[in-house]
């Protein structure tokens, strides 16, 4: 099994790149936030590798990092992606956001990754959710107790988190009730 190939970059587009290893010439496909981490062409790169062998061809994906790699493994073991979807998903969202996604069920943050619908994001978080355990959660570091409900109130109502987190931040202590929070809010974002 290939874990990890270091070579010398001879090309690289947002989705593919060819790796010279020793004189051997090797393309990876890749995500578009690993494209982005590369250095110049004819440099040396180190990257995660992950071999997928199907009857037509043989499909060597790479990782900027062990997370990328752990990540696209896992979006594997969701029923209907496959690696090429699974790829397409971390070049629209990072690994540490795409898991805070899942833990706090963000459909509308996985709906904006394009070919991710409705039902592909439900799915996601659906079956990856437990994936990560106790130790992973996210809520009380980022947001208070009683702004989890705003925030979620206010993720079903199609704004966007980290959005919603800057106006939490701005709420008054004395504004502390579920429905005020809420309009307090919503008269922030049509400020904006």
């Amino acid at each position: 099994m290939l874990y990890k190939v270091k070579g010398i970059l001879l090309e690289k587009t947002p989705n593919k790149i060819i790796l010279d290893i020793n004189g051997i010439a090797i393309e990876l496909t890749i995500s578009l936030n690993t494209y982005v981490s590369l250095p110049e062409h004819n440099s040396s790169v180190e990257l995660f590798t992950s071999l997928f062998i199907r009857e037509d061809a043989l499909i060597l994906f790479g990782f900027n990092d062990i997370e990328e790699k752990k990540m696209f493994h896992l979006l594997n073991k969701v029923s209907s992606i496959g690696p090429t979807l699974a790829i397409n998903i971390l070049s629209g969202i990072k690994p540490t956001e795409l898991k805070k996604a899942i833990l706090n069920g963000d459909r509308t943050a996985l709906c904006g990754i394009p070919k991710v619908g409705k039902k592909t994001a439900d799915r996601i978080i659906l079956e990856l959710k437990d994936k990560f355990g106790k130790d992973h959660e996210i809520g009380s570091s980022e947001v208070k107790n009683e702004n989890e409900d705003v925030l979620s109130a206010l993720i079903n109502l199609g704004y966007k988190r980290n959005e919603i987190l800057d106006i939490l931040k701005t709420v008054p202590q004395e504004v502390n009730k579920f429905e005020d929070m809420i309009r307090f809010c919503l008269k922030k974002f049509s400020k904006t």
